[in-house]
């Protein structure tokens, strides 16, 4: 007869641990965040709506919502919103 076999002997590994799966987190978009930039020496407003907008041509829409009556005309350290 021979001897049983010790708990380290044996073929059978241990199952697994069960996996346990996250939820994914969802960011809902904050509504009240702004875009904005800060005009600074040599800023035109083509080139902020390049920047932000992807098309420089699309500076009067920034002119628009910041109420800019000559969008050649802008001041360093004026912040313009972004729409």
């Amino acid at each position: 007869m021979s001897a049983p076999r010790s708990r380290t002997e044996t073929s059978d590994a241990p199952p697994p641990p069960p996996v346990q799966e996250e939820a994914p987190v969802e960011v809902a978009p904050v509504a009240d965040e702004k875009k904005t930039h800060t005009v600074v020496a040599g800023d035109t407003l083509f080139n902020i709506a390049k920047q932000y907008l992807g098309d420089g041509n699309r500076y009067p829409e920034l002119a628009q919502h910041n109420n800019i009556a000559n969008p050649d005309h802008i001041e360093v350290g004026q912040v313009i919103e972004i729409p």
